[in-house]
């Protein structure tokens, strides 16, 4: 990943801050990637999430949390867990092999 001082930007590059801070315009705190790379690197749950945790969901019919992620439009479901802690634990696991960009993921603890 090089810095966004150093990389040329495209039409189909964005803005991915380290910081997630969205007002920073530190150079060394700003990546050029493409949209889907930068989809990846979400600091958390969307705001209309019921579990608070990114990808993780109550699935009434299986009486379990299950875990979800995409790439490149495919789906990736894990679950039923019986926590939603044990949810998030796998699907943080699975981004983080799967999904490189995802700062978040790779700054949690283990």
């Amino acid at each position: 990943m090089g810095s966004f001082a150093s990389t040329a930007a495209t039409a189909s590059h964005t803005a991915l801050r380290t910081c997630f801070n969205r007002s920073c315009v530190n150079p060394a705190h700003l990546r050029l990637l493409d949209h889907q790379k930068n989809g990846q690197n979400r600091s958390s749950a969307n705001s209309n999430s019921k579990t608070g945790v990114r990808g993780v969901y109550w699935n009434e019919a299986r009486k379990g949390y299950l875990a979800a992620a995409s790439v490149r439009d495919r789906i990736y479901r894990m679950g039923p867990f019986p926590t939603i802690e044990e949810a998030e634990a796998a699907i943080v696991a699975w981004r983080r092999e799967n999904m490189p960009v995802s700062i978040h993921d790779q700054r949690k603890a283990v």
